[in-house]
């Protein structure tokens, strides 16, 4: 038995080590659950102070400006405003109702002339006008033409029997004034007539239109 056991502890003495070779195994990373590393948060830089805005200087004011504002004028004394004098608005009638001629004839505007008729009657008097046709048709249309325009025609009787015919016209926006209308034959089928602030008879009529 003794020599069992020295045998075996040659054979123990004779055989070489193995080598153990132990793998390190690496802890497996679960990178969805994993997270990263946080990054260093800034730290916050003192803000800044702003600039103060640049002096501006004043402008001092323009002497003309201030020379303005120191004068006042001067209350004027014993003076008072005068007022615009305001006319009165003239009522109708109030004037002439007519220009006249050298003749003292009115000279009628186009409203009242007859149509066809012509002025001078064979003078110079602007005021005198003449028309074609009889005496008596020449003052029915004057007539007509009178009242269309204001006027009141009233017939004169005249005391000498010449032809002439005279009316009494009277504006109806002034009663107080009075023209008169002379109609008379002026020979030849043709008929003159003028009117005049005063009746006249018909020698005075060929008179005024004889005399300039």
């Amino acid at each position: 038995m003794s020599s069992q056991q020295s045998e075996l502890d040659e054979s123990l003495e004779t055989v070489e080590p193995v080598p153990i070779k132990v793998e390190r195994q690496e802890p497996e990373v679960d990178i969805a659950t994993t997270s990263a590393p946080k990054a260093p948060e800034p730290k916050p830089e003192p803000a800044s102070k702003p600039e103060p805005p640049p002096a501006v200087e004043a402008t001092p004011p323009r002497q003309e400006e201030s020379l303005e504002r120191d004068i006042e004028p001067e209350p004027v004394t014993g003076q008072e405003p005068e007022e615009p004098e305001v006319q009165p608005d003239p009522e109708p009638g109030d004037e002439a109702p007519f220009e006249y001629d050298q003749a003292g004839f009115a000279i009628l505007d186009e409203s009242l002339q007859l149509a066809g008729s012509t002025a001078g009657c064979g003078s110079d008097q602007a005021g005198c006008r003449q028309v074609d046709g009889n005496s008596r048709q020449v003052a029915g249309d004057l007539e007509t033409l009178f009242d269309s325009k204001g006027y009141d025609f009233n017939e004169l009787q005249v005391a000498d029997d010449t032809g002439l015919k005279a009316y009494e016209l009277t504006s109806r926006n002034n009663p107080d004034i009075q023209q008169y209308l002379h109609v008379w034959s002026g020979g030849l089928g043709v008929t003159f007539y003028v009117v005049a602030p005063e009746l006249l008879t018909l020698e005075e009529l060929n008179e005024k239109l004889n005399a300039v």
